[in-house]
């Protein structure tokens, strides 16, 4: 659990401090240089910074979603930790739309954090 709060965090940062460009580069980062999903993120990249309406914006967007369903997140190895209970097969760190959920998560984390911070 600590892994995952230091990942959204570290998504949080890169929203907070770069908007989207900080997000795509940070994920980038997480998921590394070597897996097929980094040049898909790259892709998406240059498609949000050449959008030219909302309807591309939103297409980037789905481009670039899809490509975080297939992304797996590089763990570094660490010290060993006590086994954890069993997780159900569609939530296991790791696997196939880690990625995905992490960036949800952070934009959601992100975005309820302005909610508080915003004049009422």
């Amino acid at each position: 659990m600590r892994d995952r709060l230091q990942q959204v965090g570290a998504l949080v940062e890169g929203v907070q401090t770069d908007g989207l460009p900080g997000l795509v580069q940070t994920v980038y980062r997480m998921i590394g240089q070597n897996q097929p999903s980094a040049d898909c993120i790259g892709q998406a990249d240059a498609d949000f910074a050449s959008a030219a309406n909302a309807e591309q914006v939103w297409g980037a967007a789905l481009a670039m979603a899809g490509c975080l369903r297939a992304a797996k997140l590089e763990v570094q190895p660490e010290e060993p930790e006590p086994p954890e209970e069993p997780q159900p097969p569609d939530s296991v760190p790791g696997e196939g739309g880690a990625a995905a959920e992490l960036v949800l998560a952070a934009l959601l984390v992100h975005l309820h954090g302005q909610k508080k911070n915003s004049p009422t």
